[in-house]
């Protein structure tokens, strides 16, 4: 019994260890199964974080060809009628417009434009023609705008010119060479570059076929720094220092500078001071501006210098639906360069070298008629007085009117016909004389 016993008992021991030994087995392939699925699914995660990383690098590809392919592309820019100039933040626009006049003087021809200054003297040679036409482009004209934003506010920049410079002749070609108007650059209240003076009255200037416009009224573009403020969304204030030049005569009549002798002129020791303040609200305009001039010469014997200065009042007044009346008045001692036809009438140079400035005031009035949103018409008076003459063949006054109807099918379409009367009265009363000019214009804007 004792031997069954312990061979029974050896038995169950021996079968328990191998039931152990069977599980311990199936426990082990168990985990070397999970094993290998753990492993499977860190290959795959790998496979996917790659896969991932390659996503992310071709949209990284593709937004780097994108901003490759938009550095050379013109996209619109921020003004309107603007572009960015490719790869850069800086809006460009281009404009301008061809402009054929017909003019046809009866009687004296006075030139491309009609300038009463050239009127001649009745009875001269010069005032025995009996008609002249002429047809030319010169007014044709380019310009070049751009934007640029900087850390301290966004630069302007403007380019134009038009063809009348010099050279051309009427026989063969009638080339004539392109010529700066204005050069300028703005950022914020800074302005600096050649523009139109500050002394001129821009918003309150007529309308004219005629390129000239009218007698009297202040008119001239040169280098210039400026500065204006703002003070409110109806009035500003604004300075500015400018090219200084004397514009005058010796006794005998010669241009100063002009007979080649020791006499030396706009020795400019001193820019043009200018002034203005103006009012702009509601199509309502008013505006008075101020110069201060030194003027300076030398030759052999003596040199001199005279103070010379300058004001002009303009204002616009809006009357019936569009229409609107424009007035500007100047008036100086020593300011005939700023007067569109004061050239040379600054001051005289007596012979010892001495200056005598000239005195002189000008008129400008127009008055402008809509007849729908087409035509309009213009009427404009121009007179320019001198006060001070010294030979009898000197310009005394001048006169102009223009009167003109223009027709505006659309914004890049213009045609005109304008008449001209002029008068130029002379120191000798004797030499008066008219002139009258029809002028046919096309305009076509881009």
């Amino acid at each position: 019994m004792k031997k069954l016993l312990s061979t029974t008992a050896m038995a169950m021991v021996l079968a328990t260890v191998g039931i152990a030994q069977a599980q311990e087995d199936e426990l082990r392939r168990i985990i070397e199964q999970q094993q290998q699925q753990i492993e499977a699914l860190e290959r795959r995660f790998e496979q996917m974080d790659g896969d991932a990383w390659s996503a992310r690098e071709q949209i990284e590809r593709i937004d780097r060809m994108r901003a490759e392919d938009l550095e050379d592309t013109v996209t619109r820019g921020d003004h309107p009628g603007s572009f960015k100039l490719p790869g850069t933040n800086t809006s460009v626009a281009i404009g301008g417009y061809v402009k054929a006049d017909l003019i046809y003087d009866i009687g004296a021809d006075v030139g491309d434009t009609f300038a009463a200054s050239a009127i001649p003297a009745d009875g001269s040679a010069g005032d025995r023609k009996n008609g002249n036409f002429r047809s030319h482009a010169k007014q044709t004209r380019l310009n070049f705008t751009s934007w640029t934003p900087t850390e301290i506010g966004e630069a302007k920049l403007f380019l134009e010119g038009d063809f009348f410079g010099q050279g051309g002749n009427q026989t063969f070609s009638n080339s004539t060479t392109f010529r700066l108007r204005h050069a300028f650059g703005e950022v914020g209240p800074i302005l600096a570059g050649q523009t139109w003076t500050l002394f001129m009255p821009l918003t309150s200037y007529p309308e004219t076929v005629d390129f000239f416009g009218p007698a009297g009224i202040p008119f001239i573009r040169q280098g210039q720094l400026r500065y204006t403020h703002q003070i409110d969304d109806a009035w500003s204030v604004a300075g500015s220092i400018e090219n200084s030049e004397f514009s005058g005569r010796t006794e005998d009549g010669t241009t100063v500078g002009a007979d080649g002798g020791d006499l030396r002129f706009g020795v400019d020791t001193l820019p043009d001071f200018v002034a203005a303040v103006s009012y702009d609200r509601d199509g309502w305009h008013g505006r008075l501006a101020g110069v201060a001039r030194l003027f300076d010469t030398e030759d052999a014997g003596s040199d001199d210098r005279a103070f010379g200065w300058g004001l002009t009042a303009s204002a616009v007044v809006p009357t019936f639906g569009d229409d609107s009346f424009q007035a500007n008045v100047t008036f100086g001692d020593g300011v005939g360069r700023y007067i569109i036809n004061g050239f040379n009438q600054d001051a005289f140079v007596e012979d010892d070298g001495d200056l005598d400035t000239i005195r002189s005031w000008g008129l400008a009035l127009g008055y402008t008629h809509h007849w729908n949103d087409r035509f309009r018409s213009n009427l404009v008076y121009g007179r320019y007085q001198v006060l001070d003459t010294n030979l009898a063949t000197d310009t005394d006054s001048l006169d102009t009117v223009h009167a003109n109807l223009i027709w505006e099918p659309d914004p890049k379409l213009r045609f005109g016909v304008e008449y001209i009367f002029g008068r130029r009265g002379f120191d000798d009363g004797g030499l008066d004389n008219t002139a009258h000019r029809v002028q046919f214009a096309a305009q076509f804007l881009f």
